[in-house]
């Protein structure tokens, strides 16, 4: 058995998504900090993400806005 570390995958391979944390800004266009399943985290562009993450991250961004709301009042 060799001991030596498992390579990253390759540019096209995809890498499954556990969570989007948060957002940025950027000159460049808006970047997000994913958590993928293996624990490590990045800053990627929208257009190396699913359409299907985003869409997830930005209703639960919404609906935590909504549950802030609601408990002020």
């Amino acid at each position: 058995r060799s001991s030596r570390p498992t390579p990253p995958p390759a540019h096209d391979q995809w890498v499954q998504i556990e969570k989007i944390e948060k957002h940025r800004t950027t000159p460049r266009g808006i970047e997000y900090l994913v958590r993928f399943m293996d624990g490590t985290e990045q800053y990627l562009k929208a257009k190396d993400i699913t359409d299907f993450a985003l869409d997830a991250y930005w209703v639960q961004r919404k609906n935590a806005g909504l549950k802030r709301r609601r408990k002020r009042s």
